[in-house]
């Protein structure tokens, strides 16, 4: 059924005594029936786009500046998708070791853990290591990750990345295996 057909369809019945064609009532509906199905598909347009899973591509740079998150140099536009959909968990997080985590997962990597330094050095009360790695479509500029951590790292406190790369592979001692994974820590 039509706009104009249900507009009709809820006119009472006195009022479609007349025939259609003769009936100015049905001209009204017609017209009015034509304007809301219009209106309907504007609307879900307008819906559409308003959503960051399913908007334009052109829309997520106005998109981000409105959350004060530009895209970063080199970053994908499913990242930076991602990275905009997960702006409210990093924005009330911030601060905290797991709004550091939130923050470096958004840029792709899957596996995030922060190691402080305190545990091993009670000297080094505010530092922290980032271990990073994982993820398929991620970001790899260090300078990049490391303004991300230092955006949303509490003031007091120094963070450190680290990138583990992880290579499958046994070496065998007698009867005890060892798996072997090459560390690259520096300091940004």
């Amino acid at each position: 059924m039509t706009f104009p057909d249900y507009l009709y369809f809820l006119l009472p019945s006195a009022l479609k005594k007349v025939g259609k064609k003769l009936n100015q009532y049905w001209i009204l509906c017609s017209v009015l029936g034509k304007r809301f199905a219009n209106l309907k598909d504007t609307v879900l347009d307008v819906r559409e786009m308003s959503m960051l899973i399913s908007c334009p591509q052109e829309l997520l740079p106005v998109i981000g500046q409105e959350r004060g998150m530009p895209r970063l140099k080199g970053e994908d536009i499913e990242l930076y998708r991602r990275r905009l959909v997960r702006k409210y968990e990093i924005a009330k997080t911030a601060g905290t070791n797991p709004g550091i985590i939130a923050a470096i997962k958004a840029l792709g990597y899957e596996n995030v853990s922060i190691e402080p330094l305190y545990k091993t050095n009670p000297t080094r009360w505010a530092e922290a290591i980032a271990w990073i790695s994982g993820g398929s479509i991620v970001i790899d500029d260090r300078e990049i990750i490391q303004q991300v951590i230092n955006e949303v790292k509490p003031a007091s406190a120094l963070v450190t990345l680290a990138q583990e790369q992880i290579y499958s592979g046994n070496i065998y001692f007698g009867a005890y295996t060892e798996i072997v994974k090459i560390i690259d820590t520096r300091q940004v």
